[in-house]
């Protein structure tokens, strides 16, 4: 299984969940009348948190925490009605992110010689 989603007249209702290859969690969160709505948490394959916060009508709302590899908090945003309350910090988050994104290394199988 790699995603389970919960339906009531043709509408996501409920839980859903996504799971890696080898059946480990990799993101949890719920519907409402087909919207994102309560929880929601993305995992890495180690089972450790690596993203925590709350949609409201499919809005990111409340505070949103990334974690780092040891499952710590990196940073965190407030949110409301989806917009960043904070907009120069959601922007310098971004751009810390991109960096990091663009530091990884090429994968093997990809890598041209």
């Amino acid at each position: 299984v790699s995603e389970e989603v919960h339906w009531d007249q043709h509408q996501k209702s409920g839980p859903w969940r996504r799971y890696y290859q080898d059946g480990s969690l990799r993101l949890e969160s719920s519907y409402a009348e087909n919207k994102l709505n309560g929880g929601y948490a993305v995992y890495s394959p180690d089972s450790t948190i690596k993203v925590r916060g709350t949609y409201l009508d499919n809005l990111s709302n409340g505070t949103w925490s990334y974690y780092d590899e040891s499952g710590n908090v990196a940073y965190s945003i407030e949110f409301m009605n989806g917009v960043a309350v904070d907009e120069e910090k959601y922007m310098q988050i971004m751009q810390d992110s991109l960096k990091r994104f663009e530091m990884l290394p090429e994968p093997e199988s990809q890598q041209q010689f």
